[in-house]
């Protein structure tokens, strides 16, 4: 069964109806493309092979007082090696000592690093009107982007763990404290969901695939929409239009145009 948050649940109706996906026109885009289409496959990263150098890369704080950490690393030594006493006290003092030092902080970020990356990551936007997206991610306008059903009725249908983030644009890197990680719905929406104020006409919102990676099956007919861009290529969209037909999925062809006296863009049928 698919796993959400507590408070995706709880938000689950205020969610967009419609999320997009933007692809490029190049050939490895277009493979994308027809995996969705006829496989209902969408391939999720992982963080470490994304653009921005910070995104998904927040150094952990280790602030804690004594208790609460020795609490912490009982816990974990317990479960290490089941010691117990003398030996599960001394233990504990080491591994306390060990998170106190820069070269323990620095591996102990690396293991949740490593972790991080065990998950996998496909980003949408609200806004398929973006004249940035389309420029960036769609191979100046020559691509398309693909409209996705955000409904419940799709999402309860995924069928492994995975969360919906709303990205939240800082400022400043957020603090994340080691020690409160516990809850992993809590940690991986703020780990994953949080970018630098620069990124923020993007509109993000991302479908996290906790614990896999790589080309993941969606629902059937989550995409009922393609969009074609300014300048999609006449042969690129015939190839996508025979996507469509031998998929023999109820999908709406619609394409951005230019709207009169303004660098705006409008969607309408295509």
């Amino acid at each position: 069964m698919a796993r959400y948050s507590r408070s995706l649940i709880k938000e689950l109706g205020d969610l967009p109806k419609y999320l997009y996906k933007y692809f490029s026109s190049s050939d490895e885009k277009f493979d994308r493309i027809e995996q969705v289409i006829s496989e209902s496959k969408l391939y999720f990263a992982q963080p470490k092979s994304f653009n921005d150098p910070f995104d998904c890369n927040i150094p952990l704080s280790f602030k804690a007082t004594q208790l609460k950490a020795e609490k912490y690393w009982k816990v974990v030594a317990r479960r290490q090696d089941g010691s117990s006493g003398r030996q599960l006290n001394q233990s504990v003092r080491e591994l306390v000592a060990l998170s106190r030092t820069k070269e323990g902080k620095t591996f102990l970020n690396n293991k949740v690093r490593d972790s991080v990356n065990k998950n996998g990551i496909a980003s949408f936007s609200t806004d398929n009107r973006n004249t940035l997206m389309w420029a960036y991610y769609a191979s100046g306008h020559t691509g398309v982007s693909l409209r996705f059903n955000m409904s419940s009725e799709y999402l309860t249908q995924i069928k492994w763990s995975n969360l919906l983030i709303q990205v939240d644009y800082q400022e400043n890197i957020p603090e994340i404290n080691y020690y409160e990680i516990e809850n992993p719905d809590s940690y991986l929406t703020r780990y994953f969901g949080t970018k630098a104020i620069g990124w923020k006409h993007e509109n993000e919102w991302r479908l996290v695939s906790v614990g896999e990676y790589g080309l993941l099956s969606i629902p059937n007919k989550m995409v009922d929409g393609i969009i074609f861009g300014l300048s999609t290529d006449k042969d690129f969209e015939k190839r996508v239009r025979q996507l469509v037909e031998k998929s023999k999925v109820d999908i709406e062809l619609l394409r951005v145009v230019h709207k009169p006296g303004s660098y705006e863009l409008e969607v309408e049928p295509a």
